[in-house]
This record gives C-alpha cells, sequence and structure tokens, in this order.
C-alpha cells in the first residue's frame, strides 16, 4: 500500500513530531506529551496567518545511551516545523522514492486503520541493540519507517552473505549533527543544477532546504534528531550514497547511517571503505574512524549475551522474589563484560512480563537502584509502576526516586530526570521545593513541563518564564513549550508578543495540547 502525501502530513505533525527514534518509545513518558492534536487543519490554518516569518531556535532534550553518554535531540518550534511538514507534503511525489531503497532497512510502510486514526511512525534504535520482545504497535498505525521485523532483516543478511568471506560495518561520523542542509539539493537534483540555482529561493528543493534550517537559527550546518523529517531528509541524503555503491557492485544494507557490507576478500573489504568515504565526502559526510570493522565471516546473528541471558530467564509464568534478584544479578554481571550493549536494559524488558503483585516491589526497588548507575532502565520500570502502582511501597520508591533525580540533574540527563519525575507522578510523590528550584536551575524546558504535569511548584515555574522577558527571541523558542501554556498569565509586553507572533497563542486558542496532564490531574 502506498504512502501518499496526506498520510505523511498528518503522521509527520501528530504522531512523530516529539522524539521517538526506538521501537519502545522511551525518549519520552507516555500520554504526558502528545502532538495528537496538531492536525494538518490546524497547521494549514497557522501556516496561512500572518505570524512570524524568520528562522527559530528549539528545545533541546538528552537521551541517555546504554553507556550513559546523552545524545542531544532537539523539539522544533511549531511554527517552522508545520512550514518543513508542508513543504514535504508539498513535494511528496519528488521524494517518495525513498519508500522504494532495497538497501536502507527502514522501509517506508502502512499498516491497517481507519483514516481518522491512521498515523505515521518512524523508529529505530539508535545504539545497534538486538531486537528486543516489545508490544506490537496498534492496528490502526501507519508506521512509515520501521525496522525489518524478524526474520525478514536475518534472512536478508544469510542472503547477501552467501558466498562472502567478510563482513565490514561502518558508520557515518556524528551524522545527523554534521548534515549540510545544501546538501539536500545536491542529493535531490545533483550538485550541478543545484548550485546553477542556488539563488532561486522558490524553486521547491531549495525552499525545503530552507525549511530545514528555519528550525535552527537558519543554521546549515546539521539537522535534528528526533522528528520524523530528519529521517526523511536523511534518506533522500544517503540513498545517493547508496545508489554509488550499488553502481560499483557491492552487497550491503544500511541501517539509518550504519553500513553492512559482505564482502569476497578482505582486500575488497577495505576497497569498500574507500569508496564509501569518498561518496559520503560529496555530501561533506565522513565515516568514523573508531567504528570501522573488518569481521571474518560467519557471524552470531545475535550477540552471545542475548543467547545466554535468555537461557538463564526461568519459563515460569511469574518468578519469585529470588528469581527476580537472582535474574538481575547475573544480568549486572554480563554487563560489566559486554559494555558495547545494553545488557542490564535487555534484561529489565525481558523480565518485565514476569512481574506480578508479588514480586513488583523486588523489582522495582532493584531496578530503581540500578537507575542511578544505569538510567536506561528507567522507562522499562516506569511502565512496570504504573501497571502495579497501588502495590508499590511509596517510602521505598520515594527514597530512590529522589536520589535518582539529584544524579540525572546533575548529569543533564533530560530523560531520565522526566522518567523519575514521571514515577514520582505515578505514586503522588511531592517534589520538594529545592528540588523544584534544582530542576528549573537546570533549564531543561520538559523537565520543567514535567514538573508542570504533576501540578507541582507552578507558580516557581511562571516565574521562571516570565524571567525570560529580557532574553532574545531565540532564547524563548528553547522554552516554547512553557510558553504555550503559560500564555495567557504572561504580562511582559515582550513575551506577550512572542506568544501572539509565534503562533502560540492561535494554537492555544485552538485546545492544541502538547503537554497532558491527564495521566496525574484531573483539571491542569
Amino acid at each position: 500500500m502506498t504512502i501518499d502525501a496526506d498520510y505523511v502530513y498528518k503522521g509527520l505533525l501528530c504522531c512523530n513530531y516529539l522524539p521517538m527514534v526506538t521501537e519502545h518509545k522511551d525518549e519520552l513518558p507516555p500520554t504526558i506529551f502528545t502532538t495528537e492534536d496538531f492536525i494538518p487543519e490546524i497547521a494549514d490554518e497557522m501556516l496561512a496567518s500572518s505570524f512570524r516569518k524568520r528562522d527559530h531556535d528549539q528545545i533541546e532534550y538528552r537521551v541517555t545511551r546504554y553507556n550513559n553518554i546523552t545524545r542531544l535531540m532537539h523539539i522544533p518550534h511549531p511554527l517552522p516545523y508545520a512550514r518543513l511538514c508542508e513543504c514535504i507534503f508539498k513535494n511528496w511525489e519528488n521524494l517518495k522514492y525513498i519508500c522504494d531503497s532495497k538497501h536502507s532497512q527502514i522501509k517506508p510502510n502502512i499498516h491497517g486503520g481507519g483514516e481518522e486514526k491512521d498515523r505515521i511512525v518512524i523508529y529505530y534504535d539508535y545504539d545497534g541493540h538486538p531486537h528486543e520482545e516489545y508490544e506490537q504497535p496498534e492496528a490502526d498505525r501507519v508506521v512509515a519507517m520501521e525496522k525489518e521485523p524478524f526474520p525478514e532483516s536475518e534472512l536478508r543478511q544469510f542472503e547477501l552473505s552467501c558466498g562472502a568471506r567478510f563482513l565490514v560495518d561502518a558508520d557515518i561520523a556524528s551524522f545527523f549533527p554534521t548534515i549540510y542542509t545544501h546538501a539536500i539539493p545536491w542529493a535531490l537534483v545533483g550538485h550541478e543544477k543545484a548550485k546553477a540555482n542556488q539563488t532561486d529561493k522558490n524553486i521547491w528543493y531549495n525552499v525545503l532546504d530552507y525549511c530545514q534550517r528555519s528550525m535552527k537559527r537558519n543554521e546549515t550546518q546539521g539537522i535534528p534528531i528526533g522528528p520524523a523529517t530528519s529521517n526523511i531528509i536523511s534518506e533522500v541524503v544517503l540513498q545517493e550514497v547508496d545508489k554509488a555503491l550499488n553502481e560499483k557492485g557491492y552487497k550491503f544494507v544500511r541501517y539509518i547511517d550504519d553500513y553492512t557490507c559482505y564482502c569476497d576478500t578482505h582486500d575488497k573489504a577495505e576497497i569498500f571503505l574507500r569508496d564509501l568515504e569518498h561518496e559520503l565526502a560529496k555530501f561533506l559526510l565522513s565515516v568514523n574512524i573508531r567504528k570501522i570493522s573488518i569481521t571474518e565471516l560467519p557471524v552470531l546473528c545475535k550477540a552471545s549475551w542475548v543467547v545466554d541471558l535468555n537461557t538463564h530467564l526461568s519459563s515460569d509464568e511469574y518468578l519469585s522474589e529470588q528469581q527476580v534478584v537472582n535474574f538481575i544479578d547475573y544480568a549486572l554481571g554480563l554487563q560489566k563484560k559486554h559494555l558495547e550493549g545494553s545488557v542490564i536494559k535487555y534484561a529489565m524488558r525481558a523480565v518485565s512480563g514476569r512481574i506480578n503483585k508479588n514480586n513488583i516491589n523486588v523489582y522495582a526497588d532493584y531496578a530503581l537502584t540500578i537507575a542511578y548507575y544505569y538510567p536506561v532502565v528507567l522507562p522499562v520500570v516506569s511502565r512496570i509502576i504504573a501497571k502495579y502502582t497501588s502495590e508499590v511501597k511509596m517510602d521505598v520508591m520515594q527514597k530512590r526516586l529522589e536520589t535518582n533525580i539529584k544524579q540525572h540533574l546533575a548529569f543533564r540527563r533530560s530523560d531520565a530526570v522526566c522518567w523519575s519525575l514521571y514515577c514520582a507522578g505515578l505514586i503522588d510523590m511531592p517534589i520538594s521545593q529545592e528540588m523544584a528550584g534544582n530542576i528549573i536551575e537546570s533549564k531543561d524546558c520538559m523537565a520543567m513541563a514535567m514538573l508542570l504535569a504533576m501540578n507541582q511548584h507552578k507558580d516557581m515555574l511562571i516565574n521562571y518564564v516570565r524571567s525570560l522577558s529580557d532574553k532574545t527571541d531565540y532564547d524563548v523558542d528553547q522554552f516554547w513549550i512553557l510558553i504555550h501554556i503559560f500564555g495567557d498569565k504572561l504580562t511582559d509586553r515582550q513575551l506577550v508578543t512572542y506568544y501572539n507572533e509565534s503562533g502560540l497563542r492561535f494554537l492555544a486558542d485552538k485546545d492544541i495540547r502538547f503537554v497532558d496532564p491527564s495521566i496525574f490531574i484531573s483539571e491542569f
């Protein structure tokens, strides 16, 4: 089933605006942050109005990887984001070829459902973790770029590896942050034509370039990680690299910015790396020299620690408390031996299906203790706490969460702070004034929005928003979601002007919500 422009437009606005790049949607707490009401009709009406025409800045949001290094993601301001989505929509006929790549492993596709509920979901796993058990997407969801499921992806690799002796893995260095926006026209129409027409601001591929730049201060270097528009742009660029490599006869697949090639000899593997570097350089990209490997085949389909963990997980429907502790203990030991993988997160998710009211407290207590050191487990344990809120021991949870929030604030881990606050909200845990002050002092917009969703310390948050009155519009853009919420309480002329001219008042008047606190409170 072909994805048409209407599906893409709606999906980009309603379902793929906020950071959601892994199959488990672990970037932001569920239901709290949403763009489901930001439908094309609203975007069209906003874009037809005389709101701010110049470029904007965006919210920063740091997501923690399995090795505790944070990856900077962005949440664009809705006005320039809507412009980019509209541009993609209007020019989808020129872009939809990205759906037909035989090398990219994120295949655009549509999964059933009614017209009113159809969505686009674009997600993948940045860390390259093995496929994990997870709940299937709702039947009414449109999946535009989803990793090929097992066994299709494995069968393809079996086919490509047949007769090969060496496996080449190569990753692009700082891919999204280094994409040059002027390379978008280069990829779409070729360097010569793009450069000949680079001053024509009305030609469609230059408009696409500008719309991408306008989300980040008109800067040409880098595109945001998080919104699905960036995945469309990245496919546009890299499929030109793929085309050149394919013409040279290489057998390879690409997973976002990670190339895997199957070669007959070691010399050919080295030649592939040379050719890859050459083709990437045409778009001002380069190979990450620290992530290059040439391995003699055959290789395991799954990491050895995955098989090891699965063999140590009891087949019992539910585990005893001792079994839970033993399994997590074993996973921690494996994590220390396999620093390259998210062993402990995989284990926490694997055991989560064996949790019930009898073992929830030992699981949650141990998991939140581990979360101090490995915050990637927080989304997993949060969902289990949400399921058994009435069963958990509040005093124990509160102590663990307070400790974790302080730790993750110190390391600027946006996602870990938000997920910890989400847990705190589930158990009606009060946030101290001191901790609220620390959250505000961190200037983490989404952590502040999370605190607001919990209906705590609103006066402190309002005061912080009012303190932005002497900042530039770019500075205020970095907190647009708070301005959208508190706009009608602002009195400073500069902030009121910003609220009106940036389209945020328009969205508020249309009852568009980006923060939904209903899971915690009935009224906002």
